[in-house]
C-alpha cells in the first residue's frame, strides 16, 4: 500500500483527504489483477490484458471526472 500511497501523493488530482483510500483501492485493484492473471487460461493471458486496459480506462475517467464541478464528491464515494 505504501507504494500506491507515494503515487497518490505525487498525483495532483488526488486530494489529501482521498490519498489513503485511493492508495488502498489501487492496491486492491492490483491484487485483483494479480489473482485474475494467476487463473487466466486465455492464450498469452489476453483476458488479463483486457482487464488491465479496462481498469486503466476507468482510472483515467475517474481523473477526468474530478475536473467537473461536483463530481469529485462522486469519486470520493467510490473510494
Amino acid at each position: 500500500v505504501g507504494v500506491f500511497r507515494e503515487m497518490t501523493e505525487r498525483h495532483r488530482a488526488v486530494r489529501e483527504e482521498e490519498r489513503e483510500a485511493m492508495a488502498r483501492a489501487l492496491w486492491l485493484a492490483h491484487m485483483g489483477i494479480l489473482l485474475y492473471w494467476l487463473h487466466d487460461r486465455s492464450e498469452n493471458h489476453q483476458a488479463t490484458e483486457r482487464a488491465i486496459e479496462t481498469l486503466a480506462g476507468l482510472l483515467r475517467l475517474s481523473d477526468r471526472l474530478t475536473r467537473i464541478p461536483g463530481m469529485g464528491r462522486l469519486r470520493a464515494q467510490l473510494f
